[in-house]
C-alpha cells in the first residue's frame, strides 16, 4: 500500500496537511504539496493500525488502548501534556514503544514536562513548547538507553531534536553522539548587551552531526583540529568574521550555510568581502544566507577582485551589506542561481543597471528595504524570471520590462506611489502577461490593487 510505501514521510502529515516527496525527482521542484483532507484521514487511520503514527487531540485518544505500542506520537494539543492523568496513561501504554514524540499543536508559551520514560525515543520536536531551560531529562533519556543496550540489544539514540528555550546549552549536550539534526530557537530576541551566548565548543566533538539550526547564539571555531564533515545544513548562528573563515576547513560539505554577523566599530569592514572568497571555495555550497546584524553604512565599498562566490549556489539571500550595485555583476554570473533576496539595504544606490545576458537561471527576485530608485533589465538577462517582489522600496519610481522577458508576477508593497504608475505601463512581450499586485499600508484601510497586463496575441480565452 502507498501507507507502508511511503512511511517515513506520514510524520509530516501535521495540522496543516503539507508533507515533501524527497524520493522522486520531477517534485524536488517543490518544497510541499496539500493533501486531500479525505486521503489524510486515510492515511491517518491507516498509520495508526500499523502502530506508526498515532494522532493525540483530545483527553479520552490518551486513555483508549489504541495508543498502546505506537511508535510516533504526534500531539495536536500541546496542553494535553501537562495534564497528569493523560501523561501517565500514554507514558504507561507506549512508553517503550515510542520513537518519536512529535508536539505540532499551537504554540504554547508555558512549559509543559516532557519526561524520561520514552526509553527508546529517537526524534524529539518540541519547537511549539517553550523551555525556560535545556530539559536534562533528554540527556537521561540517551545514556539510560545505553545503560540498557545489553538489555533490550537495540539502542535507539536520539537522533531528532528541536526545542524552543532561551537557556544556555548544556556542554554534556556532546553525549547525544548520535544526533544529527539540532534545533534550537529561542523564545525571543532578547538578549542583555554585550553579552553573548554561545553554542558549546563539545558541538563539534559530534561528529553525527547533519543538520545545526541555532538562533540567536554565537560559534566559535576551536584552535585545535577538529570538523564536521557530515555537516551539510549550518543556520542561524552568530559569527563574528574569523570564524566564517575557519568554516572551509571544519565543515568541507556544507550545502547550505546561513549566518549573522555582528560587526563593532575596530571591525574592518573590508574584511567582510573576504569572508565570500573564503566561502567560494566550497563547491557543495548551494544555499548561503548571509545578514549583518547591526548595519552601519559609513563606508562606501567600491568594487574589488575579492568579492567571489560559490559558482554552484542556487539560492542567495543578503541583508544588511551596503554594498554598491556595481557587486552584483559578480551575483548575475553565477550560472545556476534561482532565488535572489536582498534585505535591509544589501545593497545601496538609486539606480541598477544590469549587465547583458546575467541571472541567466534566475526565477524568484526580492529587494526588500532598500533606496533603489531605478530598475532597468537589459536584453539578454532575466531570461527566467517569473517572480519579482518589492517591499519598503520608498523611493521606487521607475520599473523597466523588455519583451524578451517572460510571463511574470509582480509584487510591490509599500512602495512609492510612483512605481504604481509605472507598473500600469508596462508592455509585456508577445504571448505573454503580467500580474501585478500592488499593496499599500501608508493609508488608514491597507488597500489592494490587482491587474493584469496583455501583451500582443495573447489569448486570454
Amino acid at each position: 500500500m502507498y501507507i507502508m510505501r511511503y512511511q517515513r514521510n506520514l510524520a509530516l502529515f501535521n495540522r496543516r496537511s503539507i508533507f515533501t516527496f524527497p524520493w522522486s525527482v520531477p517534485f524536488r521542484e517543490f518544497k510541499t504539496c496539500r493533501l486531500h483532507s479525505s486521503w489524510r484521514y486515510v492515511c491517518r487511520v491507516e498509520a495508526q493500525k500499523k502502530k506508526f503514527y498515532h494522532i493525540l487531540k483530545k483527553l479520552v485518544e490518551g486513555l483508549e488502548d489504541g495508543v498502546k505500542g505506537q511508535h510516533c506520537l504526534c500531539l495536536e494539543n500541546n496542553l494535553l501534556f501537562s495534564i497528569k492523568e493523560f501523561r501517565q496513561s500514554v507514558r504507561l501504554k507506549c512508553a517503550t514503544s515510542t520513537h518519536s514524540l512529535l508536539f505540532f499543536g499551537a504554540y504554547h508559551q508555558y512549559p509543559i514536562p516532557i519526561g524520561d520514560d520514552f526509553k527508546l525515543l529517537g526524534k524529539l520536536d518540541a519547537l511549539n513548547l517553550r523551555l525556560y531551560t535545556f530539559p536534562s531529562e533528554i540527556l537521561t533519556l540517551v545514556l539510560f538507553s545505553f545503560l540498557f543496550f545489553f538489555l533490550i540489544l537495540t539502542l535507539v539514540l536520539l537522533k531528532y531534536l528541536a526545542l524552543t528555550c532561551n537557556g544556555e546549552l548544556p556542554t554534556t549536550i556532546s553525549k547525544l553522539f548520535n544526533l544529527q539534526v539540532l534545533i534550537i530557537h529561542p523564545h525571543n530576541n532578547i538578549r542583555i548587551c554585550r553579552v553573548p551566548s554561545y553554542v558549546p565548543i563539545q558541538i563539534w566533538d559530534m561528529k553525527e552531526l547533519k543538520h545545526i539550526e541555532i538562533l540567536g547564539k554565537s560559534l566559535v571555531a576551536p584552535c585545535r583540529p577538529a570538523s564536521l564533515e557530515k555537516l551539510s545544513t549550518l543556520v542561524g548562528v552568530n559569527a563574528n568574521i574569523c570564524t566564517i573563515l575557519e568554516f572551509s576547513r571544519k565543515v568541507p560539505w556544507i550545502t547550505k550555510l546561513g549566518v549573522q554577523i555582528e560587526l563593532t566599530p575596530y571591525d574592518d569592514h573590508n574584511d567582510l568581502l573576504s569572508c565570500f572568497g573564503c566561502v567560494s571555495t566550497h563547491e557543495s555550497l548551494k544555499i548561503l544566507k548571509c545578514s549583518i546584524i547591526n548595519p552601519v553604512f559609513k563606508y562606501d565599498y567600491a568594487f574589488s577582485s575579492s568579492f567571489l562566490l560559490p559558482p554552484w549556489l542556487k539560492k542567495l539571500h543578503l541583508s544588511g551589506m551596503g554594498f554598491s550595485w556595481e557587486f552584483m555583476d559578480v551575483i548575475g554570473s553565477l550560472p545556476f542561481l534561482k532565488v535572489l533576496k536582498l534585505r535591509a539595504y544589501a545593497f545601496r544606490g538609486p539606480k541598477w543597471e544590469v549587465r547583458e545576458g546575467s541571472f541567466v537561471k534566475l526565477k524568484f527576485l526580492l529587494i526588500e528595504d532598500s533606496d533603489l530608485v531605478q530598475w532597468k533589465p537589459t536584453f539578454g538577462s532575466f531570461p527566467k524570471l517569473t517572480f519579482l517582489s518589492m517591499k519598503h522600496c520608498y523611493k521606487l519610481e521607475e520599473i523597466h520590462w523588455l519583451p524578451h522577458l517572460r510571463t511574470a508576477t509582480i509584487e510591490l508593497v509599500n512602495c512609492n506611489p510612483v512605481a504604481l504608475t509605472c507598473a500600469e505601463q508596462l508592455q509585456p512581450g508577445t504571448n505573454n502577461f503580467i500580474n501585478v499586485t500592488v499593496t499599500s499600508s501608508f493609508d488608514e484601510k491597507p488597500i489592494t490593487i490587482s491587474f493584469i497586463r496583455y501583451g500582443p496575441e495573447f489569448d486570454s480565452d
